[in-house]
């Protein structure tokens, strides 16, 4: 990683400038941010319209896999090298404008460091390394020496196995209820009370809502690889039981559970023919330089072209296209379905198998606040205008802020293809808005995890430099839902995991830690909890508060131990203008009715 730049303008000039790249692309940020994004559509055109990748990277005649790729995602939980084309961008941004006669660097990434050499060459710009690179051998260098194909299948032949225990539900469809709707969740985010009754904290009270206009609920859930055994069975049996009673308004199928072994071949064998192809269909680096400019992302952006089109990436995204295609020929008709938009490379496959099988609507709904920096939302307003393009798009998207509704119309979105909706997932935390809190003898402090594993660790790894009395300071910690991570390693810390829902524990903690990119973030600020955001500060800031006033940040454990100790109270008087708060719900019974088929 690296931050600060040193610049010297002239040559024997011994007046040397510090420039950080972290400050350049948060003063520079929307600029970076569109050129990115239009860059990325642009490279995935290219492709797409060039006959050789198109006729290589059909499935039924559809360059759905395309669209499915890790680069036209651009999610930065799955592609780390976004980052990394942000900061070259800048890099060259700032070359432009200083015009210098030699640059410094303290770069410990090679391949950036080499790209940005190249960048100083292309200028007339001498280039200097103070980073001392040594060979280290690591566990995913290693897994990269075992070849795509094998990786892939033993990938598919886990899951495959994995999903056995789904189809063994028995999903009864009852005729007498006319009137559907799908729900599609994550079963990392269902929860059941004591009474064997389930919530999805996502969806949280709209699937109410529903059932009193009359309708009856489809839930499709997606499981994935989730860890939680124990959870997963005790599930699978309230499932079942609840699809034998006829007599409730509810049936419950899991995407796993049309996982067959016929499946399974189908994906076995569309995989090998497009991995063969991939042999011969190396991108084109051309396509990769930015217009106007020097830059070119092919290096940075190749790990996700192979992964996407010969990699774990690709198998998992056959396998999604043909589940989501039986899964669809499988249900009932219904009066509209609802999803999690978040534009990842799944629901490119539910809303092509959808568009094929039915008329109906499709919503998609963002149900947290849209981070600045998760590119994935943001399309190119092309996508729109262009049909032949085909690119799988929901029928609406229902958005929880103003903010993020505003965000989209100054991106030339078509207006009635977005609608502004309550924040049904935030309405109970913002109701419950804590008062002050009188600190205790024992300071409790909770950290709440994201999926950025290596964040977590080193925020673990700052915190065991702090110099804390354990009796006076209790840590404890709650971890991403379904995404445990091992901290066997900081048991010096003395930390208590718990897995209890936000809302319910958090007026239970005097200070709040969370990871950069965490959702839960949001829930502290709206109950007034006194958050503190951990985060990298030679990354980009993908926290969901980064235009939010008055949120304090941390980048190590001197920063941590300051807030600490400081441990003031506060009451934050704007959380209410972050989302759409209405108990009545009446945008969303307005979009239930208008969408109801009678």
């Amino acid at each position: 990683m690296f931050d600060t730049i040193e610049i010297i303008n002239k040559k024997r000039s011994k007046k040397i400038k510090y420039i950080s790249i972290s400050d350049y692309i948060e003063n520079n940020c929307y600029e970076l941010r569109d050129i990115f994004s239009e860059f990325i559509h642009n490279i995935s055109v290219k492709h797409l319209k060039d006959e050789k990748y198109k006729t290589s990277l059909l499935i039924d005649n559809d360059p759905l896999i395309f669209w499915m790729s890790l680069i036209y995602e651009k999610n930065f939980y799955k592609s780390p090298s976004i980052s990394n084309c942000i900061k070259l961008l800048a890099v060259e941004k700032i070359l432009k404008i200083e015009k210098p006669y030699l640059v410094k660097f303290n770069c410990s990434e090679r391949k950036m460091a080499r790209l940005i050499q190249d960048l100083c060459q292309k200028y007339n710009i001498i280039f200097l390394n103070n980073y001392n690179h040594k060979f280290s051998i690591t566990i995913k260098k290693i897994k990269t020496l075992i070849p795509n194909i094998i990786r892939s299948l033993i990938y598919l032949t886990l899951y495959y196995f994995y999903s056995i225990k789904f189809r063994k539900i028995k999903t009864v469809l009852k005729k007498e209820r006319k009137k559907l709707v799908l729900f599609f969740s994550y079963f990392t985010h269902i929860t059941f009370d004591k009474k064997n009754k389930m919530k999805s904290n996502q969806w949280e009270n709209l699937p109410k809502l529903v059932r009193e206009k009359g309708l009856s609920i489809y839930w499709l859930h997606f499981n994935g690889f989730l860890k939680e055994k124990d959870k997963t069975r005790a599930s699978l049996k309230i499932f079942d039981d609840i699809n034998k009673n006829s007599k409730l308004d509810e049936t419950h199928v899991f995407l796993e559970s049309f996982l067959t072994f016929n499946v399974f071949i189908r994906t076995m064998i569309i995989y090998m023919r497009i991995y063969f192809k991939s042999f011969f269909l190396k991108p084109n680096k051309e396509y990769f330089l930015l217009n106007k400019s020097k830059v070119n992302l092919y290096d940075l952006l190749l790990d996700d072209w192979n992964d996407s089109f010969s990699g774990i990436t690709l198998i998992q995204n056959i396998s999604w296209i043909i589940l989501f295609k039986e899964a669809l020929k499988f249900f009932p008709s219904f009066q509209f379905g609802l999803f999690p938009q978040e534009n990842q490379s799944w629901e490119r496959a539910f809303i092509s198998a959808w568009k094929k099988d039915r008329n109906q609507k499709l919503i998609g709904y963002a149900h947290s606040v849209i981070r600045f920096w998760d590119t994935k939302y943001f399309e190119h307003e092309n996508v729109y205008k262009d049909e032949t393009l085909g690119l799988p798009k929901s029928d609406l998207l229902a958005l929880n802020s103003v903010s993020s509704y505003n965000t989209f119309l100054k991106r030339n979105i078509p207006k009635d293809k977005i609608l502004k909706v309550e924040a049904i997932r935030y309405n109970s935390c913002y109701e419950k808005g804590r008062k002050n809190i009188n600190p205790k003898k024992n300071c409790k402090i909770l950290i709440i995890g994201d999926y950025q594993t290596k964040l977590n660790l080193k925020l673990f790894e700052e915190l065991k430099k702090l110099n804390f009395d354990n009796k006076k300071y209790k840590f404890y910690f709650k971890p991403h839902p379904g995404f445990p991570i091992d901290i066997s390693n900081f048991k010096s810390l003395c930390i208590n995991i718990v897995n209890d829902k936000l809302e319910k524990i958090l007026t239970n903690y005097e200070i709040i830690i969370a990871i950069d990119a965490t959702a839960a973030s949001i829930d502290a600020l709206l109950m007034n909890c006194n958050l503190l955001i951990y985060r990298n500060k030679e990354d980009l800031n993908y926290s969901p508060l980064k235009d939010f006033k008055k949120i304090n940040y941390a980048y190590s454990s001197d920063d941590i131990e300051k807030f600490i100790k400081r441990k003031k109270n506060i009451t934050n008087k704007n959380r209410g203008n972050f989302f759409i708060f209405d108990k009545n719900f009446k945008r969303w019974k307005k979009l239930i009715d208008k969408n109801l088929i009678f």
